[in-house]
């Protein structure tokens, strides 16, 4: 059974990698997709990359033409979504090659797990460089880390890989987000997906993930993992980012929520305003924790010592 796919970009600046991005998608060995462009503010020739390819294909809509501004870029893709229903959306970024065979892949798995609850699927990739020269073959190693308790402390969704369903796009759109209070979008559909449906992680990777200086979000190299792990007052605000997202989740979805997956959150929140035995107490509980193990002892020393705490 084919399903339609509708593909979502959002762009800024990306004139030096768009054109091969969205000739891998003309690419594709799955023939039932559209792609949505949204322009973020660019200043370079983007958005006469954008037109030249609308223009000569109808299966791109450049949706803002006419009304080019900056809004960020949670809110450019949350914008995308609300463009048109589809059966299946998937994200995409502006300086990726996706290889041919992506959409067909991530259908079919999505095909053979379909249910009328939150769906998410998402990818493996390889890393490569400005020319798309391998760095790694792998990003995940692996490793899914995407169980609701995992995905309130850290995001390990890559949104460029993510494939939903139209079940999850409802559940998140139903609510009225204030997108401050949102990380990162694919981060925010994780959350969702994993406390009302289903998140699948796929180790095939199916996409080339370029590394550069501009990425917004990506890979990092193990020096500049190793100096963030010195920055204890970056890392504090990531942490408390991850709480204030949280407090928003709970503040939309509580009512509705699964009785586990409630608990979970409450007590994640409770973090915050309890003593230092109790956090490390909940954190063991609940499998409170960070992707390594090195980054977990971190975690778990800001958590007890730095974050609002109480005597013992």
């Amino acid at each position: 059974m084919c399903k339609h796919v509708t593909i979502l970009l959002s762009t800024y600046n990306g004139e030096l990698f768009l054109d091969e991005q969205i000739d891998s998608l003309l690419n594709q060995t799955y023939d039932d997709w559209e792609l949505l462009i949204r322009d973020d503010g660019s200043t370079d020739n983007t958005i006469s990359i954008i037109k030249y390819y609308a223009d000569d294909n109808p299966k791109i809509t450049f949706i803002n033409e006419n009304n080019i501004q900056n809004i960020g870029v949670v809110s450019s893709f949350i914008e995308l979504l609300h463009y048109k229903n589809s059966d299946f959306y998937m994200f995409c970024d502006q300086d990726d090659f996706w290889k041919n065979h992506k959409i067909e892949t991530v259908v079919n798995e999505a095909l053979n797990c379909e249910k009328e609850e939150p769906l998410l699927i998402y990818t493996d990739l390889e890393v490569v460089d400005n020319e798309l020269n391998q760095i790694s073959c792998s990003m995940l190693n692996g490793k899914a880390f995407d169980k609701f308790n995992n995905l309130l402390v850290e995001n390990t969704i890559t949104g460029c890989t993510v494939l939903i369903n139209q079940s999850l796009k409802s559940k998140v759109l139903k609510k009225d987000s204030e997108i401050d209070k949102l990380i990162m979008h694919d981060w925010w559909l994780g959350l969702i997906a994993s406390a009302f449906g289903t998140v699948v992680s796929m180790d095939e990777p199916t996409i080339l993930y370029r590394q550069h200086g501009n990425n917004a979000v990506g890979a990092l190299s193990i020096g500049n993992k190793i100096r963030r792990f010195f920055q204890l007052k970056n890392n504090l605000n990531r942490v408390n980012k991850s709480f204030k997202q949280a407090e928003h989740l709970y503040s939309l979805y509580s009512k509705e929520m699964p009785t586990d997956k409630l608990r979970i959150l409450e007590e994640y929140l409770l973090l915050q305003n309890t003593s230092i035995l109790n956090k490390y107490s909940l954190m063991k509980k609940n499998d409170f924790k960070k992707n390594g193990l090195i980054k977990n002892i971190y975690f778990i020393l800001i958590v007890c010592f730095f974050v609002n705490s109480k005597a013992s």
